[in-house]
């Protein structure tokens, strides 16, 4: 059998292994958990690089948008300025045919006609007369309408 002392000499024999063991497993996770911290620090500085790129990115494309913005407010306020324009243009068109052919019948007629008005009901011969060498000619067609006669031919 055993004797005490050497129950006990393998007792811390075994806690000597033991302890052995756990301070090279120790060593290891030490290691490890070193090689982790130096990977996760590196890896750290890659994001906190793209975070930076990125704001960057991102602040440049809030400018750009804040351009681009610029611009459509401008060029909205020029369409609303050219619309206004071309509304008066169109009305002021509209005015100078409105007047061109109201007294564009005054031009041609001869200095001594007279208007008189009398119901129509179809077509009547064209009034036929000759004014600064042009050849006019009117043709009735509506039911109540002027006829432009000179006064020779009242």
């Amino acid at each position: 059998m055993d004797s005490p002392n050497e129950n006990e000499n393998q007792s811390i024999q075994y806690w000597k292994d033991r302890a052995t063991y756990l301070k090279h497993e120790l060593e290891e996770f030490t290691e490890s958990s070193h090689q982790l911290e130096q990977e996760l620090e590196y890896q750290l500085k890659l994001k906190e690089e793209q975070i930076r790129e990125l704001r960057l990115k991102l602040n440049k494309q809030q400018q750009e948008n804040e351009m681009m913005r610029l611009k459509l407010i401008k060029s909205e306020n020029e369409i609303t300025q050219l619309d206004g324009r071309y509304q008066s243009e169109k009305r002021e068109k509209e005015e100078m045919h409105k007047y061109t052919r109201e007294n564009m019948w005054t031009r041609l007629l001869p200095l001594d006609s007279k208007i008189i008005t009398q119901p129509s009901w179809g077509y009547q011969r064209p009034a036929t007369w000759m004014r600064d060498s042009t050849l006019v000619s009117f043709v009735k067609l509506s039911v109540n309408s002027a006829i432009i006669l000179p006064d020779s031919l009242t």
